[in-house]
């Protein structure tokens, strides 16, 4: 049984705000909300791998989700939530929250501590958690290079597909698009495949994935967009050249910093908002830091 998602098209994969004090800044997420829902963006994870989830509180993930749900009403955004972890009887409690807020979909990790060794050990895991949850669709979250979790995900959709009354797909977040391919045909195409890797998006584009949940679109959605536009219209080295300013931005800011710290850093002085410092085990940037990230980025064009 394959259980469909109805969240399409460009998903943000979307950072926590947090203030000067590093406490979540739930105020921000509204501005945060409109500036994505402006530019094209339909849906928002929340709770991810840039959104820091892992190292919220349980409460606090909670009230960033409500509060991403209250501002969906107003954007019309759909809603997606990461609700893995190392603690399954807690992933299973954000679950059924997540259920009672009316989410769109569930993204969830294996557990990142004990790790599963085997597909079925996989499936059983994600069997359990899509019990506290029995009517929201719910997704794999398959990022082998954070998790160390390096299944075969034609199978797993394969056997999950069977054994998970709830599961709608993955999240493909690996360099191997072949493979990310591969798992759009299992069950006669039924499964959603997003795929979530930000510096091969044209190539995803052009080998049919419309489905894309990337933290680019927190910094470049216009650029996102107009990448599958180009795609779509049979312009692919058009699609290609902008997705290589894209990557030299990725590059620009690894080359400066640390991903997380400097591109949710980037992302504020980019786009206007304010979404403050990150938490440890990742490093703020210090103020030499964040200055020599700014000029980089203006004297790149990035800044107005």
């Amino acid at each position: 049984m394959v259980l469909q998602i109805k969240v399409t098209g460009l998903i943000a994969v979307t950072f926590t705000p947090f203030d000067d004090k590093n406490e979540v800044n739930l105020a921000e997420i509204k501005n945060y909300g409109k500036y994505l829902a402006d530019r094209g963006v339909n849906g928002v994870l929340v709770n991810g791998t840039p959104g820091e989830g892992t190292c919220l509180t349980f409460e606090e993930r909670k009230a960033v989700l409500e509060e991403w749900v209250n501002v969906a009403k107003i954007t019309k955004l759909r809603v997606i939530v990461q609700i893995g972890g190392t603690n399954a009887k807690e992933v299973k409690e954000l679950a059924a929250h997540a259920e009672n807020l009316k989410v769109d979909g569930l993204l969830c990790l294996p557990d990142i501590f004990f790790k599963p060794k085997s597909v079925e050990v996989l499936v059983e895991y994600m069997k359990a958690i899509s019990e506290s949850a029995p009517k929201t669709p719910l997704l794999y979250y398959h990022i082998p290079f954070f998790t160390d979790v390096y299944l075969d995900m034609n199978k797993f959709l394969k056997i999950g597909g069977e054994a998970i009354p709830t599961l709608a797909g993955i999240e493909y977040c690996h360099f191997s698009l072949a493979d990310a391919v591969s798992c759009v045909s299992v069950h006669d195409k039924k499964f959603t495949v997003y795929y979530g890797h930000d510096q091969i998006l044209s190539a995803a584009f052009i080998e049919g994935f419309e489905n894309v949940m990337i933290p680019a679109l927190n910094y470049a959605p216009e650029m996102v967009c107009k990448i599958l536009e180009h795609v779509k219209s049979g312009q692919n080295q058009e699609a290609v050249a902008i997705e290589r300013k894209l990557t030299m931005l990725i590059g620009m800011v690894l080359n400066t910093t640390t991903w997380l710290s400097g591109m949710k850093a980037a992302t504020s002085m980019i786009t206007g908002l304010n979404l403050g410092p990150v938490r440890l085990p990742h490093t703020t940037l210090d103020n030499t830091q964040l200055q020599t990230l700014h000029d980089k980025l203006k004297a790149k064009g990035w800044l107005k």
